[in-house]
């Protein structure tokens, strides 16, 4: 084992022994001591202390360093099919034993004596009802997991077959030391347990691809600002040039009209300004829009508008309509002359004379003239 395997294992134990009394809550270990006493009054009428109780972490390896032949061996039954082992040495059974069978405990050991099924059977509700009631006197989330639902199973025949029963990569080993009858007689007992796996976090959808739902969102939505429409004649749009200004004087800024890529109107709102951005405050509803920041204002940084704009809507589009519509202001002429009635009874040369009379013609010939001026003189 390396420095830094020693050192990790060292820290492990350090936080597994001092875990329940930082947070305030009830460890394994002082749940067992709980445990076997209140069991063994309760089960077999007998005063049983733990005066002492370590607690450890063994490789599948490392456990059969604490499996002893001379001792009961047990075996427990957990959940998933996991085993545990319970261990007690022969001074414990034989205070046990004593007790259950002369009603009181003298002390010394049955030298050598090999243990049955009916030792087991005989420990049997006294390794349940402990394991019971520490399961349900622990309180650390780790500690639960380890002690819950495990019970007696059968009795092992020797050291080499429970070590190779103990198939699970990490145990615990809880060492305690038993007071039987307020000293009477001292014992030892060991509680391998299989370390429980870390519980499962919820499943979370994988991020090896992109889904629908992403690929959506994450598109792209044009959206056009329309202020205000106007009209111009062809000729004057084509020719507007670069820096040519148009000055949206008609425009109503509470009145900007959103528009989709396909020129459809998806809403209106109010032109202004947030965050030092041009913005727009919807006006109507559209599904899983954000917030309206707080830093919403309607003031405007827009340039002001030109003395003398290159073009005039207004002026622009009067002139289209005089040159496409009539002057229906403009009444037609009317006379109370009655043209038929003026001409009536006039020979052909008068009617001739008349009309150029009118028309403002001088129809005289320059040779009557002349005579008209010999004549005179």
């Amino acid at each position: 084992m390396t420095t830094e395997q020693s050192a990790s294992a060292v820290q492990r134990k350090l936080a597994a022994a001092t875990s329940g009394k930082q947070t305030g809550e009830r460890t394994a270990l002082r749940a067992l001591r709980l445990g076997l006493a209140r069991a063994a009054t309760a089960v077999c009428d007998l005063p049983v202390a733990v005066i002492g109780a370590t607690q450890r972490r063994a490789d599948s390896d490392d456990v059969a360093d604490y499996i002893r032949d001379d001792w009961l061996l047990l075996l427990l039954d957990g959940p998933g099919g996991q085993i545990g082992a319970m261990l007690f040495c022969p001074d414990s059974i034989a205070s046990l034993i004593q007790h259950q069978t002369m009603g009181a405990v003298s002390g010394g050991t049955d030298n050598g004596r090999p243990f049955t099924e009916t030792d087991a059977a005989m420990v049997a509700p006294l390794v349940d009802g402990m394991l019971q009631r520490a399961s349900d006197l622990v309180q650390v989330a780790a500690d639960v997991r380890c002690l819950t639902a495990y019970r007696f199973g059968a009795r092992s025949e020797d050291a080499r077959s429970l070590a190779l029963t103990l198939e699970a990569d990490q145990y615990r080993v809880f060492e305690l030391s038993l007071d039987f009858a307020g000293g009477i007689a001292q014992g030892n007992a060991c509680l391998i347990l299989p370390e429980p796996p870390e519980p499962e976090k919820p499943k979370t959808r994988s991020k090896s691809g992109p889904c629908l739902n992403d690929a959506i969102g994450g598109a792209n939505a044009e959206l056009q600002a329309v202020i205000c429409r106007m009209r111009i004649p062809l000729a004057e749009l084509s020719a507007m040039s670069p820096g040519d200004v148009v000055p949206l004087s008609m425009g109503r800024f509470d009145k900007t009209e959103l528009l989709a890529i396909s020129g459809q109107p998806v809403t209106s709102g109010q032109l202004g300004q947030a965050g030092g951005f041009r913005a727009v405050r919807l006006a109507g509803f559209v599904p899983q829009l954000a917030a309206i920041p707080d830093d919403f204002d309607l003031t405007l940084d827009l340039p002001a508008p030109v003395s003398e704009p290159v073009l005039n809507s207004i002026d622009i589009e009067s002139s289209v309509l005089s040159e496409l519509e009539p002057d229906t202001k403009t009444e037609p002429l009317s006379s109370s002359v009655d043209e038929d009635a003026l001409f009536a009874g006039l020979s052909e040369d008068e009617v001739v004379l008349e009309i150029s009379e009118l028309a403002g013609l001088d129809l005289t010939d320059p040779a009557d003239e002349s005579e008209k001026e010999t004549s005179d003189s």
